[in-house]
């Protein structure tokens, strides 16, 4: 099993290195060395800091709406365990495919320091059907104002964005009908199992049934409890569409750093939002490649071509490899004793 994970690490690295090198020699050949620094020595650092800012409100919100969550259920925790918990899932999202190793990661940390297992399960998962319908519901507002405007000057904008609209909207539906059909749900996902069985990409089928009743059990009871708190709920989407927001104003740093002229905001949060959208499932750590062809061409219609690619490279700074970064820090003592964390944590709580 532990050889079986180091192979899926290895992999995952892997991914990521070809990703960079893939961007750093388009930078190098296409662009030339020299460009490259001449927009880097003519960027302002101050525009760069409040990019860098935006990712740190970006968690700081993502933490407190966890932590809005966690308040629903009888045992409590202080923010800053909740802000840690947090980060170990934004470097665990990084570096997993389709960002699937943040959650489980999330719910192990959370249980060490004295939360109940079902209780994180509940309080992630109802969190991530409020990020679902916060990405969703400003999707929809995007694409009422901008799809014009974007299908016109993107050639396959239109199949880009209406798969990944479409996939992000069917999770939100999907997780909705789980938490308040319980039944429907189960069945839904068995026949979708078995489908996949008779097509062969599914094995053991039975196991894999019984996990799905034992995942869906668990979050509808979760979700039953949080539901009944409407105020908590509308507290928690509201706070998502402002996170939202601080992570789709990164590029526009990046570009008052750049100094792009006429720079308008609102179309390129939208287009950042359209990135989101089209590489949120892309099933490779960091959505790989997916994202920066992504920005390469929604971004193409503000940077100009000698400093789009740079504008990428330092997008993906921000919101790939400066997460990592910090939640390697956030995460070094994941797998420390168990009763120390637990002694910590108790004392905190007193405090």
């Amino acid at each position: 099993m532990k050889k079986t994970k180091n192979k899926g690490n290895i992999i995952n690295g892997i991914i990521i290195a070809i990703t960079v090198i893939i961007l750093l020699c388009y930078m190098f050949f296409v662009d030339g060395i020299d460009n490259i620094i001449a927009v880097f020595q003519n960027a302002k650092l101050l525009w760069l800091v409040a990019g860098a800012l935006c990712m740190v409100l970006y968690w700081a919100i993502e933490a407190a709406i966890v932590h809005c969550a966690t308040k629903c259920f009888p045992q409590k925790l202080p923010y800053r365990q909740v802000f840690q918990t947090t980060m170990i899932g934004q470097f665990f999202n990084c570096v997993t495919p389709s960002a699937t190793g943040g959650q489980p990661m999330q719910i192990y940390h959370m249980n060490k320091i004295g939360f109940g297992a079902g209780y994180a399960t509940s309080s992630l998962l109802v969190r991530f059907i409020v990020y679902q319908l916060g990405l969703t519901v400003y999707s929809i507002v995007v694409l009422c104002f901008q799809y014009k405007e974007f299908a016109s000057q993107i050639k396959g904008f239109k199949y880009l964005i209406i798969f990944g609209f479409i996939l992000n909207t069917a999770v939100a539906i999907g997780l909705l009908l789980i938490g308040f059909t319980k039944n429907f749900a189960k069945k839904a996902m068995h026949g979708i199992c078995r489908l996949l069985a008779k097509l062969h990409l599914l094995k053991n089928l039975e196991k894999k049934l019984e996990i799905v009743d034992r995942e869906v059990d668990s979050f509808h009871d979760g979700f039953r409890i949080i539901r009944k708190n409407i105020t908590r709920l509308c507290i928690m989407f509201i706070m998502t569409i402002l996170q939202l927001s601080f992570f789709f104003f990164v590029p526009v740093t990046i570009a008052f750093s750049f100094g792009v002229p006429s720079i308008p905001i609102f179309t390129m949060m939208a287009a950042a939002s359209c990135v989101q959208m089209a590489s949120s499932f892309i099933p490779l750590p960091g959505a790989a490649g997916g994202a920066e062809l992504s920005f390469f061409m929604l971004f193409g219609m503000f940077f100009p071509a000698a400093k789009l690619s740079s504008a990428v490279l330092v997008w993906r700074l921000f919101t790939f490899y400066f997460p990592i970064l910090c939640g390697m820090f956030f995460s070094r003592n994941l797998f420390g004793k168990r009763k120390e964390i637990l002694a910590s944590t108790s004392q905190s709580i007193q405090d």
